[in-house]
């Protein structure tokens, strides 16, 4: 689990690492997280890149949602399970990389 942040908020995403991703890059599959009228989404759960969007384009006035930059950061209390995945999937040099 991490934190993962932009100038327009804060959401904990679950980390799987990739050594097919390119280096600095995240990727984050659209969760609902959201309490709306939607029955369904509510019930599936999961946090959005909405909350994470704090910029509008300037002509059609819509959120900026892809190529937000953020920063991700392990929780306390999984930096040691990251750790032991790093060295799975790519060798012990990959937790700098973290």
């Amino acid at each position: 689990m991490a934190n993962l942040s932009s100038e327009g908020g804060l959401i904990e995403v679950q980390v799987t690492l990739n050594p097919e991703m390119i280096r600095g890059t995240v990727e984050l599959p659209h969760g609902w997280g959201h309490a709306g009228g939607w029955q369904r989404a509510n019930a599936a759960g999961g946090s959005t890149s909405n909350f994470l969007s704090s910029r509008v384009e300037r002509i059609s006035g819509t959120s900026v949602l892809n190529g937000i930059p953020v920063r991700l950061e392990a929780l306390a209390r999984t930096v040691d399970r990251v750790e032991e995945q790093a060295s799975e999937v790519v060798g012990t040099d990959a937790v700098a990389t973290v």
